[in-house]
């Protein structure tokens, strides 16, 4: 029998007893985000200041924030599952 990709990934997962499974599905809009923050001020990089940061330097928090939530994530995962 013939097994697609994803059947084989499942039967995977299921050998391996694995509960949880996190994705981050968002990594693809994140270059078009920055861009977007790139872009408040016009054409050059250090146009505008946002809270006191260079607009190319601030669009660095967005990666930040979305790594504080993965963590926060793998965090409570860890306390839930070594209880």
């Amino acid at each position: 029998m013939k097994m697609t990709g994803s059947e084989i990934l499942i039967e995977c997962l299921l050998e391996q007893e694995v509960d949880t499974v996190f994705g981050y599905p968002g990594g693809a809009i994140m270059p078009v985000l920055q861009g977007s923050i790139l872009d408040f001020g016009g054409s050059g990089y250090s146009d505008i200041e946002i809270l006191g940061v260079p607009e190319v330097n601030f669009s660095f928090v967005l990666p930040l924030i979305c790594f504080l939530v993965v963590a926060a994530y793998g965090f409570r995962t860890y306390k839930i599952h070594n209880k």
